[in-house]
């Protein structure tokens, strides 16, 4: 996320703080979120993890698909009707290439997760909906190894960035309630979520 950015999305958290707008479907309290979601990389540019196993001697890069088994669980506590923070673990999948050696081509798989922290602003809308933006920090980590001819191929590369978001929250009841995200906890990487977020 650029300067530029991260002043527009801090901006949108500061005013979103300050309205007074508070309702039953953001109360103040502890949370839990568990969400599968589905991950993009780099929008059909080249990504980081790209640059990194060019470094390591890999050539002839074919596009990167992600697998579907990703991830996240947070908890979070809302301070006020208007604001709330929130931290846990988000698994970004396994990034899939087919990739030049020598001696060959060869898929390699590299598996990529990290922690996560955000501030979040809330503008509730009504009783039940509620929309909200955030900004967080990821530090996270991209593991993969395979070998081909005799020769073994590692990649070990760690990544800590800005990130931001923007969704909304449906309560189904007082205390559960549907919450759908994007997010891009890095540059080259979009999270679009839709899972369940439990109220204490």
């Amino acid at each position: 996320m650029t300067l530029h950015d991260s002043k527009h999305a801090f901006a949108w958290i500061a005013f979103a703080a300050g309205v007074g707008l508070a309702g039953p479907s953001w109360a103040e309290g502890l949370y839990v979120l568990v969400s599968p979601h589905q991950t993009s990389y780099g929008l059909g540019t080249p990504t980081e993890s790209d640059a990194d196993l060019v470094r390591l001697g890999r050539t002839g890069l074919g596009p990167s698909m992600a697998s579907n088994s990703e991830f996240k669980g947070r908890l979070g506590y809302q301070l006020t009707p208007n604001f709330a923070v929130e931290g846990g673990f988000v698994d970004l999948g396994t990034q899939s290439y087919n990739t030049g050696l020598t001696g060959g081509l060869k898929g390699l798989d590299a598996k990529s997760s990290g922690m996560n922290v955000s501030a979040m602003g809330i503008m509730p809308v009504n009783y039940q909906l509620s929309f909200f933006g955030k900004v967080g920090y990821t530090s996270g980590s991209l593991r993969g190894t395979d070998s081909l001819g005799g020769t073994s191929v590692s990649i070990s590369q760690d990544r800590n960035s800005l990130g931001m978001g923007l969704g909304g929250i449906y309560q189904i009841t007082p205390s559960i309630g549907l919450r759908a995200e994007w997010e891009r906890p890095y540059s080259d990487v979009n999270l679009l979520t839709f899972g369940l977020q439990a109220r204490f």
